[in-house]
């Protein structure tokens, strides 16, 4: 019987649903009111009215939507969002946990599955404590005869949820939870028929094994002997059901599918997590093998309706459609079921393939396998539609940015992870298979859709097998390549020549409805596309087998080109009815896809200017209706279009330029349109004559700047980010690096930049996501980057006064951090572009000079409200400044000045990128004058607030400088670090020598042997570190930069091949080692051990022969000389004693030492 209280509360829940806004708030503020004064009671009152079958289901939903707020805000402090004071008390909390128990076995599901986060939750801070029931009152429900099909439900549920958020590993194994688990499922499956019910039982078997994988087993002998025994018995719970499925009638039923589908989910997480189990047991891998493949051949039934018909369809094909719907079983959707189920399938083979080779199954099989992937292969009605509605679906989908389920990803997965022999038995079966299919269509004389279907997914499995990374030995007695190269370019031409005599055709052809004439040229440009795209990893995966590669892959672009551009022509001239929005965009997306490709093996400057242009008439056609993937592709396309000739691409006018802005200003907040814009404009400027780049200047910063003109004409109240705005600056600063200079950005890349004359080789389109090993020799922008043998770019006068003005404004109106990011990049290239037009400007309006608002902009950047984030390239600012301003009398006065503001900045700094950047200075600094920097950084003091006593501020600097090169990141900025360091050890000074700085990590000590340390503990107990001087903590840093610069990937042949073997062998000799081993000079490396200060002093003056012990510079590329700068130094360090050596040596641990003895002396 309802009680007053339930009563106001239900009428209280009624009121929160209501549409009235008043009525609304009125009942949560008197919701909140209650529940606050008394929240045992009033969550009492909440669990008895949903307790009610008969009352409303929203309002029974609502009342488990309430707990999930109110249960951490009144249950207990163990929840980091309690409120209080009130708590609900333990009386009222064993009432809520055993109805929320009881309310486990509803019939409606959006009740157990809210009932089951409110029991999660609380058990967080209840179970084992103070509810050690809680799984022995689930296994009971689950398992026992009384409990209905929804109790079993629930339990299932809840226990899947229990494992995600609670379970521990002592409780998973010592605790017998896994082992109860594998039991109740057990008992579960033997005597329950309902399907339901079954595939909650192998997802709860999916979370256990999950759990399993994820822990520490090998930490007892009892976990691992259990392992043995659970994976046996999870094994045989999976294949005796599955076994009971292996009939043709599953396919009738989706539930019968889904649960199918979750058997397999569970045998691929065993075999993922412990795949040892399955490799020692080759009858049942092959049981497994034999099972797909049987149930993939019956899905070929509905999935054909697919293809054929849209995807409705497929609801009448089941027998329990509706029901299944109506049970809401996961996703309920019959195409995703089907789909989900062949790709999940699918890639069973690609685990499977390690250990089932498919060369060694017997003929019917093999040929089962391959029939079944060309019917796979088939894209849906659906996707086609798609496809023919919107060719930017095509480019997500064949790119692989789609984010929809898609078979054609686990058919390419599974071909790529075969051995050679199989991908050499596939590429057989397919190239037969594609001319049979296109001489039975020119036999037939029909346009059968199902032709053009199966010719183009025969295509795409092509496409696999040349896009394989295993070597390739074809029997050209079985595959003649010349011919069956041929024949995919005479498929090209022949189906170019006839979707473009189709037109005429279809437009007097009155028996065919227009969905089919639609859907027959769609068909046609899908198959030329694929045929289009097979061309370059043909030639790329046999180039080895054919002499004139390159030149074939050259021509036969053009040809395509020529080609299309004719077909295009064809169907604007005929004005056709279909595919009129799309102007063929699937075939010219298809191009741009296969030119990245050919770009994985030719330098883009073996193509002709006609392939040039022809190709940016492909992108110019799509722009004004490609979309966000399109856009990524034309610009990744671009890039190297560019690079064909971009001296000839920009000599006459900037519609490149044009292009690039198009498609970058289309949406101006995508980072990675814009990053690939940008290096569009990088390779398009690099290197061009003077002329040619201010014919690209005419339009390029005009337009930018016009867009920072219109910000300024809106600054009343300052000036806010955009994303325009931004992208303008972005664009502006690779302008202002002018047609000679390496853009700055490029050094950040680490250990990217020694490959920065080889950047447009194997430029990787984001198709399919597999990597692809390059010739060293190929690039398609061989610009070579000799920056030091040119003249030096400065800015004309007029571009200058249009420019700086606005610039400066800018900086100086906006308060926002990635405004002033952008903008002080900008500046910072006036600085280095234009410094003589800087000191002789003059604002006729203000009267004030160049310098003046050079100051302004600095005091500007060094004000503490400007935040750390707008910092990150104020350092290269001031180093330009320091740099080509150091003679002008008005800086000069103030640089003293500006500097220990810019120490204050940095020892304020928290930001480790501004940190970064403001280290930069002091590294110019160092490089140029160490003692001077030394002295500067001595002479003046910090307060210490905290300490109450002001500190010198080196005391400060050093140890966050060298903190900081720690973390450092990007070539350029790491090399002048190590420069740096270098200059301040050499200085000997005994401040340094004598300041402490943090060393290594104190080991955590264990004062109670009590108690032990667990991992979580000790990520809560704060690092200590030793305390030593910052020019040993210096050694240290450099000696761990020349072992990192030296490590390579496979670390023993790269020894073997600079490895002076002489000068090991004779290094074991002089430590006395006269053992008979092998002399191959590795156990003699080892038997070196650790050598003193005066053995390593032998070494280094034998290894140096009389050579020259400075670097040599730009004759090595850059890793080579921070490598050869290290090695140098420690060089001289040993000779010379300098900076006291010595005695730092023998401070240093032994695995340092042996790094010094090993890279330093025993390397070429």
């Amino acid at each position: 019987m309802a009680t007053e209280m339930s009563d106001q509360v239900i009428n209280l829940l009624y009121a929160q649903i209501s549409a009235d806004n008043n009525l609304r708030m009125k009942s949560e503020l008197e919701f909140n009111e209650l529940v606050k004064n008394d929240p045992s009671n009033f969550v009492y009152e909440l669990i008895s009215i949903c307790l009610n079958n008969s009352n409303d289901k929203l309002i029974r939903q609502a009342i488990l939507l309430h707990l999930k707020r109110l249960v951490p805000q009144f249950w207990s402090i163990g929840f980091e969002s309690f409120v209080g004071p009130h708590t609900v008390n333990q009386d009222v909390k064993q009432f809520i946990r055993s109805s929320l128990l009881q309310l486990i076995s509803d019939p409606d599901s959006m009740i157990r599955n809210g009932v089951n986060y409110a029991i999660v939750q609380i058990a967080a801070v209840d179970y084992p404590d103070e509810w050690p029931s809680l799984l022995t009152d689930i296994y009971s429900t689950a398992t026992s005869d009384q409990s209905s099909d929804f109790a079993k439900l629930g339990s299932l549920a809840l226990l899947n949820d229990l494992f995600d958020d609670l379970i521990t590993e002592e409780q998973l194994f010592e605790n017998n939870v896994a082992l109860n688990v594998i039991s109740s499922c057990s008992l579960l499956l033997s005597k329950n028929d309902n399907i339901s019910i079954k595939i909650s039982i192998f997802k709860l078997l999916i979370s256990l094994i999950n759990s399993l994988s994820n822990s520490d087993i090998s930490s007892s002998n009892a976990r691992i002997a259990f392992i043995n025994n659970a994976i046996g018995e999870l094994v045989n719970i999976c294949f005796t059901n599955l076994k009971n499925l292996m009939n043709e009638d599953f396919i009738n039923y989706l539930s019968m599918v889904s649960l199918k589908g979750t058997i397999y989910d569970c045998i691929n997480e065993l075999y993922s997590s412990f795949n040892q189990f399955f490799e020692s047991n080759t009858v049942l891998t092959n049981d497994l093998w034999n099972f797909v493949l049987s149930d993939l051949k019956l899905l070929t039934q509905p999935y054909s309706l697919l293809i054929s018909k849209e995807s409705d369809e497929l609801n009448h094909f089941f027998k329990d459609t509706e029901e299944f719907i109506q049970q809401n079983i996961g996703q309920n959707d019959p195409s995703f079921i089907i789909i989900d189920f062949i790709s999940n399938r699918i890639s069973s083979f690609t685990n499977l393939s390690s250990v089932v080779q498919v060369k060694k199954l017997n003929e019917n099989n093999l040929k089962l396998l391959y029939d079944e992937l060309i019917q796979y292969s088939c894209l849906t009605k659906n996707i086609q539609s798609n496809f023919t509605d919107d060719y930017n679906e095509f480019v997500s989908f064949e790119t692989g940015l789609d984010v929809e389920i898609n078979l054609r990803e686990s058919i390419f997965e599974f071909i790529n992870d075969l051995d050679e022999d199989d991908v050499n038995l596939m590429t057989y079966y397919y190239s037969i298979q594609a001319e049979e299919q296109q001489q039975q269509q020119q036999q037939q004389q029909q346009r059968r859709l199902e032709n053009w279907k199966l010719l183009e997914s025969i295509g795409f499995l092509l496409y696999c097998c040349f896009s394989s990374e295993q070597s390739s030995s074809i029997d050209q007695n079985s595959l003649n390549l010349d011919s069956f190269f041929q024949f995919i370019v005479n498929s090209i031409n022949s189906n170019i020549e006839s979707l473009l005599n189709s037109q005429n055709e279809l437009k007097q052809d009155n028996n065919t409805d227009d969905d089919t004439k639609n859907e027959l040229i769609s068909s046609k440009q899908l198959l030329i596309s694929r045929l289009i795209i097979i061309i370059p990893k043909f030639l790329d995966k046999f180039q080895d087998l054919l002499p004139t590669y390159k030149e074939i892959a050259i021509n036969t672009l053009n040809n395509i080109l020529i080609n299309s551009l004719e077909l295009s022509r064809g169907f604007e001239i005929n004005k056709s009815d279909y595919d009129a929005d799309n102007n063929l965009g699937i075939i010219k997306s298809s191009i741009l896809i296969s030119f990245t490709y050919y770009n994985y093996f030719t330098r883009a400057k073996s193509f002709t200017k006609e392939i040039q242009c022809n190709l940016l008439l492909i992108i110019s056609s799509l722009n004004s209706s490609s979309q966000e993937d399109t856009d990524m592709l034309i610009l990744e396309a671009l890039s190297i279009i560019i690079c064909i000739d971009n001296q000839f691409a920009t000599n006459a006018n900037a519609d490149i330029v044009k292009l690039i802005y198009s498609i970058a200003f289309k949406d101006p907040s995508n980072i990675s349109t814009n990053q690939l814009a940008r290096e569009c404009l990088q390779d398009l400027l690099r290197d061009i004559p003077l002329n040619n780049y201010y014919i690209q200047c005419e339009f390029g910063i005009k337009a930018v700047v016009e867009i920072i003109d219109n910000s300024l004409s809106k600054s009343n109240n300052g000036i806010s980010y955009t994303p325009e705005l931004d992208l303008s600056l972005d664009f502006l600063n690779v302008f202002l690096l002018g047609p000679n200079q390496k853009d700055p950005l490029d050094e950040d890349d680490d250990d990217e930049d020694e490959e920065d004359d080889e950047e447009k080789d194997g430029h990787s389109h984001a198709g399919h996501n597999h990597d692809h090993d390059h010739d060293d020799d190929h690039s398609a922008c061989d610009h070579g980057h000799k920056k030091d043998s040119k003249t030096p770019f400065v800015i004309n006068v007029d571009l200058f006064n249009y420019i700086f003005p606005k610039i400066s404004t800018l900086i100086l109106l906006t308060d926002d951090d990635q405004l002033l990011q952008s903008a002080s990049e900008s500046f910072t290239e006036l600085l280095n572009n234009a410094t003589e037009f800087i000191a002789n400007f003059k604002d006729e309006s203000s009267n004030q000079t160049g310098n003046d608002i050079l100051l302004k902009i600095v005091s500007k950047f060094l004000s503490p409200d400007v935040p750390d984030t707008a910092l990150l390239n104020f350092g290269d600012l001031i180093n330009s400044m320091i740099k080509n301003f150091q003679n002008q009398a008005l800086i000069q006065q103030y640089l003293p000045d500006i500097l220990k503001a810019v120490t204050v900045r940095l020892i304020k700094a928290k930001h480790m990128l501004t940190i970064e950047s403001l280290i930069l200075v002091f590294n110019e600094l160092t490089i140029l004058s160490p003692s001077s920097t030394i002295e500067f950084l001595q002479d003046f003091t910090i307060d210490e607030a905290e300490l109450h006593h002001q500190k010198t501020a080196l005391s400060i600097v050093l140890p966050i400088w060298i903190s900081a090169f720690e973390v450092m990141r990007g070539y350029a900025k790491i090399l002048k670090n190590i420069k740096a360091f270098i200059e301040i050890f050499k200085l000997n000074d005994e401040r340094v020598n004598r300041l402490l700085v943090e060393g290594d990590a104190i080991p955590i000590q264990n004062e109670n042997p009590d108690i032990i340390i667990t991992r979580s503990m000790a990520k809560k107990i704060p690092i200590q570190y030793e305390k030593i001087p910052a020019s040993l903590k210096i050694i240290k840093l450099l000696i761990h930069e020349l072992q990192f610069q030296c490590q390579q990937p496979d670390a023993k042949s790269i020894l073997e091949k600079t490895m002076d073997l002489n000068k090991v062998a004779n290094a074991a000799s002089a430590s006395g080692n006269n053992g008979d081993d092998d002399d191959d000079g590795w156990e003699d490396l080892d038997d070196i051990g650790v050598p003193s200060f005066e053995k390593l002093q032998d070494y280094v003056t034998d290894s140096k022969t009389g050579e020259e012990i400075e670097s040599d510079g730009d004759r090595h590329l850059p890793k080579e000389e921070s490598i050869l700068l290290l090695k140098n130094f420690f060089k001289e360090c040993a000779i010379n004693n300098i900076g006291n050596f010595k005695e730092i040596y023998n401070n240093l641990k032994d695995e340092e030492k042996k790094v010094l003895t090993s890279h330093v002396i025993f390397s070429e």
